[in-house]
């Protein structure tokens, strides 16, 4: 799956298939047509929080958002997703902040420009950390999508069953 390449059902993406949104666990139609819609008018998400930004206040939850993440459709961004699991609620956290401070105003009659905090629209930095192992990955992308998306448990033993001569047997 990838936010930007993505749709409600499976589709053909150059050489391979692109997994549907609809499939993840906690991503509704109404979401998914609302991150269709969005791309459409705004173009590509260009960044984890150009994503979260633009997609708030259109049914994206957090666990949305971390459904979204555990499965993959983050990666070709170039993020880790231990990365994006770290620091999603904080970057959810600084945008509803954000839009709260706009709808009530950059300050009210009684505060001190001194004291006015900004609100700087910033992205908030994603953290440099170790990624998650190919397995927790793997059990990740199970637990949201009911599938192994980037490999399979078993894909580690089959140059040890092919030794043994595993599959040999079957020829009979």
């Amino acid at each position: 799956p990838d936010v930007n390449e993505s749709e409600a059902n499976f589709t053909v993406s150059g050489d391979n298939i692109r997994f549907g949104l609809v499939a993840i666990k906690g991503i509704g139609r109404g979401f998914i047509h609302a991150l269709e819609q969005e791309r459409t008018l705004g173009g590509r998400f260009t960044s984890f929080y150009d994503f979260c930004r633009r997609m708030h206040g259109k049914e994206l939850n957090r666990r949305a958002l971390e459904n979204l993440i555990r499965a993959g459709a983050f990666d070709t961004m170039g993020y880790k997703r231990r990365a994006l699991i770290t620091v999603y609620e904080t970057v959810l956290d600084s945008i509803n902040s954000d839009i709260s401070k706009n709808i009530a105003g950059q300050m009210d009659l009684f505060s001190d420009f001194s004291q006015q905090e900004e609100t700087s629209g910033d992205e908030i930095p994603i953290p440099d950390v170790q990624e998650f192992s190919k397995r927790e990955k793997m059990s990740m992308e199970k637990e949201v999508t009911g599938l192994y998306l980037t490999g399979h448990p078993m894909d580690e033993y089959h140059d040890a069953i092919r030794q043994i001569g595993f599959f040999n047997m079957w020829h009979v």
